[in-house]
């Protein structure tokens, strides 16, 4: 036995290694281990300017390997702003950790990805310089298969040039896989600067190498990007969006020394937690952004081709441009889903134009979802005063402020409109429009619309609405709507909505809703539905609805359910309520005696592995009294054990009254139980049940003396009990 202290900690250990995620601990199939060092910083020192992206890039490029690179988290080192000591200490590290496992294992390889500050001879950390000539000696010390360095910086292509070793051509693609030696790829040539860019947040080469190997280069269209595809797409695309740039033109360079056939494979985009697929029918350029806005991937696409991107599950914003046309959809990809995106899924959009200084004759495009702003050949007002809205006389004006009393009427604006009567915008709004009446804008809108009746607005919304009565939008909602009575919103949401009745939303909700009365989502809905009396989904629920009444989800519920009455078509989440319904449930009609509150019958409402009880008691075995009657209530969970066998464990509230002819009595009691139990089915819809629990009793006051001892009106008392259910 003097062992015996060794055994609990043991087996939660072994517990803990079988349950680590398989990225943890496990090693490809193929035998192949891959490691990387990805460096981040965006201090170059006093006499650079600091970077903005540089972290974020590499943060990106971190994340992308660890999903569809095939490095686990643990063979991957992530440095942020370090110093000379700890970039040169994190190679020497990998290189010990390679050398112990070589031979041991198949085929190894080593990724090592810096974006920040370089110069013609070393990166720059801070104030500290490590050469070029250290970086290549240390990634070449590692005893691994395949050795690729990744630098985006300034000057990088100095790297490709050091000697040592042949510049070679990208390799050929070939089934055998068997390459071997070192790859370096750079940014930039080695005089010229590496380029940043606040429209993708990003560096140009990395957001088109991270673009490229999320699937926009995979040209065989076999689901997997190699390093050839990956670097003549990061290439191509660099070159061809830095021609028109201030600093001008940026060439990625490469230096590969590799033997042997075939390509080595960077990514893999079967293995992303969700995949989009374009129909061949899409062509042109295409943009992906989150939920966030982000520009998550930029690319070309021909016509007579599919292709599939690797993403993460979440909410997504697509465009693409053809023909000088712009068309957008928006779409949410869910954990392991592939998702077919077709031409008939877009609709065309506004875009906005931006004139060069100078030359209005050349105006460019720029992309600024959600709300796409545009001047085109409107008039341009600074300031106008108006007596009444005339939409007719001001439809080609684009007012920067417009004040009026009887209303304010214009094609465009940018800045504020204010009146006592009605504000009607016929386009699109950037400002805030401010009404005693009410404000009707006709597309786009970013910014505040405050209206003291209404606010419409005809598509989409990048701000605030707020009226005393109601709000309706027809596109998608990217912030609030709050009314007096009702708020409607016929796009998708990522905002909340309030009213003191009802709120709608007939797409897609990524929001909360708080109404005083009633909540109606008709697309997926992830957040919160807050209402007085009911929350209804019509498709599927992942977060919580919150009433006081009935809550309802036509489709899957993945979240929380709080109302008197849950309804669910199939219910994944906790449902709490006085009744809780699903179809992945069902109603029974149960019975059961117990010691404590004799004969009790009742109806049964399961929701997935949750259930409640409304139930009434006949006779207490308290005492004699044949006319004891009460009622309860019980809430639990039953989990199968079989498809016969289960386990349930609940508790609940009794109250008994002695003496029905009196509202309380002396004799009266309260019960709180917990019970456990255990049952088999039969025949599907017949099953029995016994447990055992514990009873705190809890007897009524009135009457009673002060000399009364508590253990009288306080017992707690053992529970043991036996009954059958009968499924509908």
């Amino acid at each position: 036995m003097k062992y015996s202290f060794w055994i609990g900690p043991v087996l939660f250990c072994l517990m803990l290694i079988t349950t680590l995620p398989q990225t943890v601990r496990a090693v490809p199939q193929d035998g192949m281990r891959r490691f990387a060092v990805v460096v981040g910083a965006n201090d170059g020192g006093e006499s650079r300017v600091r970077l903005r992206y540089a972290v974020s890039d590499a943060r990106t490029v971190m994340k992308l390997f660890q999903k569809i690179g095939g490095v686990f988290p643990l063979d991957c080192r992530f440095l942020v702003e370090p110093n000379r000591e700890t970039l040169l200490a994190s190679l020497q590290s990998l290189q010990r950790k390679v050398r112990k496992i070589h031979g041991r294992t198949g085929k190894t390889e080593m990724i090592f990805y810096y974006s920040g500050h370089s110069d013609e001879e070393s990166v720059l950390l801070g104030g500290e310089k490590v050469y070029y000539t250290e970086i290549k000696h240390a990634i070449e010390a590692v005893n691994a298969d395949v050795r690729i360095a990744i630098l985006d910086s300034c000057s990088s292509g100095a790297f490709t040039r050091i000697k040592g070793g042949k510049t070679r051509p990208p390799f050929l693609l070939d089934d055998a896989n068997d390459m071997k030696g070192s790859a370096f790829l750079t940014s930039s040539s080695s005089d010229e600067v590496s380029q940043e860019s606040d429209r993708l947040r990003s560096s140009f080469f990395t957001h088109y190498l991270v673009s490229g190997m999320r699937g926009a280069a995979d040209m065989s269209q076999d689901g997997k990007v190699t390093l050839n595809e990956a670097y003549q797409y990061a290439y191509h695309e660099t070159l061809m969006n830095t021609e028109k740039t201030m600093s001008g033109p940026q060439h990625p360079n490469y230096n590969i020394q590799m033997t042997g056939t075939g390509d080595v494979i960077m990514t893999d985009i079967r293995q992303s937690s969700a995949i989009m697929v374009f129909d061949k029918s899409i062509q042109g350029r295409i943009f992906i952004r989150d939920h966030e806005d982000r520009l998550v991937l930029e690319m070309r696409k021909s016509d007579g081709k599919s292709m599939q991107i690797g993403l993460e599950e979440g909410d997504y914003t697509i465009s693409y441009e053809i023909n000088r046309a712009l068309y957008a959809a928006s779409v949410h990809l869910t954990l392991g889903q592939e998702l077919h995106v077709a031409k008939a899924q877009f609709e065309k959009v506004m875009r906005e134009s931006t004139v060069a200084r100078g030359n209005p004759a050349k105006a460019k495009t720029a992309y600024k979802d959600p709300v796409l702003f545009h001047a085109g050949d409107a008039q341009v007002v600074p300031w106008d005063f108006m007596l009444m809205a005339e939409p007719k006389v001001y439809k080609n004006i684009l007012h920067h402020n417009a004040i009026g009393l009887l209303g304010v009427s214009s094609g465009k604006v940018d800045g504020i409109s204010l009146a006592v009567g009605p504000n009607i915008i016929l386009e699109n709004s950037r400002g805030a429009q401010i009404s005693a009446i009410g404000n009707d804008t006709g597309w786009d809108m970013q910014g505040a619309q405050i209206g003291g009746i209404y606010n419409f607005l005809g598509k989409r919304l990048h701000g605030v609405q707020a009226a005393g009565i109601f709000n309706q939008l027809g596109g998608d909602l990217h912030g609030v709507q709050t009314a007096g009575i009702f708020s409607i919103c016929r796009g998708n949401v990522r905002g909340f909505q309030s009213s003191g009745v009802y709120n709608m939303i007939e797409g897609r909700a990524n929001a909360g809703q708080f109404a005083g009365i009633f909540n109606l989502t008709h697309g997926p809905c992830r957040g919160i539905q807050a209402a007085g009396m009911v929350n209804i989904a019509t498709t599927e629920m992942e977060g919580a609805q919150l009433s006081g009444g009935i809550n309802i989800v036509h489709g899957k519920s993945r979240g929380v359910q709080i109302g008197i009455v849950n309804i669910a078509d199939e219910q994944n989440g906790v449902p709490i309520g006085l009744v809780n319904l699903a179809k992945n449930g069902g109603v029974g009609l149960t019975t059961w005696w117990d010691n404590q509150s004799g004969f009790n019958l009742g109806a049964k409402f399961r929701a997935g592995h949750f259930y409640s009880i409304i139930a009434g008691n006949k006779k207490s075995a308290m005492d004699d009294s044949e006319n004891a009657w009460g009622g309860g209530f019980y809430y639990g969970v039953q989990i199968p054990i079989t498809q016969k066998y289960y386990v349930a464990a609940d508790t609940g509230f009794v109250f008994i009254n002695h003496r029905p002819t009196d509202t309380f009595t002396d004799d009266d009691l309260q019960m709180a139980q917990l019970r456990v139990m255990a049952g088999a089915t039969f025949y599907r819809r017949l099953s029995v049940f016994g447990g055992v629990g514990s009873a705190y009793i809890y007897r009524a006051e009135i009457g009673w003396e002060k000399e009364v001892s508590e253990s009288i009106k306080k017992d707690m008392r053992p529970l043991y009990l036996a009954g059958a259910t009968l499924h509908f």
